[in-house]
Order: C-alpha cells, then structure tokens, then sequence
C-alpha cells in the first residue's frame, strides 16, 4: 500500500548583511513581497510544491540587493482572497499599497493594520480561508 505524499509550500531567504544579497526561493508559496524604498517586488522565483514530483522539474535561485530598512513580508492566500459582500477580493494590489504605505511602521503595527483592513473590508462576513502572515525588517548596515 503506497502512503499519501505531502505537500510543502516554502520559501526561504538568507541575507548577507556584510554584503547586502539576499539569495531566495520559492516553493509553491504565494510570493513573498518585499518593499524597499517605497518599492514592491514579489519574490516568486523558484520552483514547484515540494512533494509534488519526485525530482523537482526545474530549480531557480534568485539574488537580489538588500537596502536598510527593508521590509519582508510572506502571507497565505487568505489574505488576498478575503472577500467582501459584493464576491471583490481584497486582492494583491489593495495588499501591496496598504504595505508599502505602512513599511516604515514597526511589524506588529503592520500586522495590526493589515487585520483591521482585512476586517472592515469583509464587513459580516467570515473569512473564507487561514490568515497567516509573517514578516521581517531588514536594518542595520
């Protein structure tokens, strides 16, 4: 009897403060998004859901520039598919400015925000799926 495989959504970063690259992938997650200097970028270079094929079908490490004051932030898609009474997701661009207008906050201000929007935009509504979010600042060079 052959046993269910799991699946693993991931994504891992490691920053090298001394030179200030990050190298990332990403597995099957939503892209992490990272905003610098006002700036978003969705991190999604990678591959596919780990557990899916036996001998992943492609791999691509990604290197970016890390600048100070960098916030990282990863999400399930709960998150952006939050709807309101009308069936309009929350989406990825209300996501992304409500980030990138609130990068310069510390993180559980952030997480804060996020919730009390995500709240008022579903109005009576239950969220539709998991909110999980985590988030990182990148300071001091």
């Amino acid at each position: 009897m052959q046993g269910e495989k799991g699946l693993l959504l991931f994504f891992a970063m490691i920053v090298d403060l001394k030179s200030r690259k990050a190298r990332y992938i990403n597995a099957g997650h939503n892209p992490a998004i990272i905003i610098q200097d006002g700036n978003a970028e969705t991190l999604d270079s990678g591959t596919t859901i780990l557990g899916i094929f036996e001998d992943l079908p492609f791999l691509s490490e990604e290197m970016l520039e890390i600048k100070e004051n960098s916030l990282l932030f990863l999400y399930t898609d709960g998150v952006t598919e939050t709807s309101n009474i009308e069936e309009e997701e929350f989406g990825m661009e209300r996501f992304v400015q409500l980030l990138r207008e609130n990068s310069d906050q510390e993180n559980q201000l952030i997480h804060k925000k996020l919730m009390k929007e995500l709240n008022l935009f579903k109005g009576k509504k239950v969220f539709p799926d998991d909110i999980t979010f985590v988030s990182c600042k990148i300071k001091g060079f």
